[in-house]
């Protein structure tokens, strides 16, 4: 390693690094005048090669020891040294902007994918308010339809389920969870477009209102986030045009994707709620979570 001095190259002397270290602390033996605050450009006199710089590693540059000609002794502080070079420095800047603006990106996305599902939500209560007002007839036409009609018998249910099956991403009612603050309106299907934009009913189950195993499916991170804190006998609400159903939640289970029993058939009443698990898990989750629920009477 070497350095330069006035235009000469000398060889950088390691032993000089205690040399003029100490000779820079011992300021107070220096004749008034002397400075180690900068360097002011002048004429130096002659000084010793071996005592006239120090190559100032922990200080990234060059630290120089100058004599003017007048006797006082200079101390100069050159940047340099160990720096990043400009070509890095450069990436550096670059690939904190280009980071910086995925993650505004990112950010404006979710934003507007929430506000999009609040707003549809909102859109799609609003139309079914309209129409559960239309279904229901004139106030005080002594119309009941919280109790539901007649079941019908299994093969009726399986029969009507394949038949009349809704079209994909129609509107089929609500659900409500009170004691989780749910609530959420249903659509036919579970394709990524349903989902994002509300909770979907599992194609071949019973549909809200029928007897047998319906099963509706939601997103973990959205409208079914508050599945985590149902308990058992929580109490679960279905609306439908043609009335309001109530199920009492029978209990939770964790299981796996190829666990498809849970969609099975049931000769009873019954509600399957579906969503990835574990909750806070990112990626797609492993496992499923399911909430068992039967109807009430009435």
């Amino acid at each position: 390693m070497s350095f330069r001095r006035h235009g000469e190259i000398y060889p950088f002397d390691e032993g000089a690094i205690t040399q003029d270290r100490a000779l820079a602390h011992r300021k107070d033996e220096f004749p008034a005048g002397d400075s180690l605050a900068g360097c002011t450009p002048a004429k130096p006199a002659s000084a010793s090669p071996a005592s006239a710089h120090l190559a100032g590693k922990r200080l990234g540059g060059t630290m120089q020891f100058q004599r003017t000609a007048n006797g006082h002794l200079t101390v100069c502080l050159t940047p340099g040294g160990n720096r990043i070079p400009t070509r890095t420095q450069s990436f550096l800047r670059w690939s904190g902007h280009f980071f910086s603006i995925i993650g505004i990106v990112a950010l404006g996305y979710a934003g507007f994918v929430l506000g999009y599902t609040k707003v549809y939500q909102a859109y799609l209560t609003r139309r079914f308010e309209q129409e559960l007002k239309i279904a229901r007839g004139p106030a005080g036409s002594g119309e009941d339809l919280s109790s539901s009609p007649l079941p019908p018998t299994p093969s009726e249910v399986d029969r009507a389920s394949v038949e009349s099956a809704p079209p994909e991403g129609s509107p089929l009612g609500r659900i409500e969870i009170g004691t989780i603050g749910l609530s959420a309106m249903i659509l036919e299907g579970t394709d990524t477009k349903t989902l994002r934009r509300a909770v979907g009913h599992i194609p071949r189950t019973a549909l809200p209102g029928q007897h047998g195993n319906i099963a509706i499916a939601g997103h973990r991170d959205t409208f079914f986030r508050g599945l985590r804190n149902i308990l058992k006998d929580d109490e679960i609400t279905l609306t439908t045009l043609d009335g309001s159903y109530r199920y009492r939640v029978n209990f939770t289970q964790v299981v796996e994707p190829e666990d498809i029993w849970v969609l099975d058939h049931s000769d009873g009443a019954i509600l399957t709620l579906v969503t990835c698990y574990p909750f806070f898990f990112v990626g797609p989750a492993p496992r499923r979570f399911i909430v068992r629920a039967h109807r009430l009477p009435g």
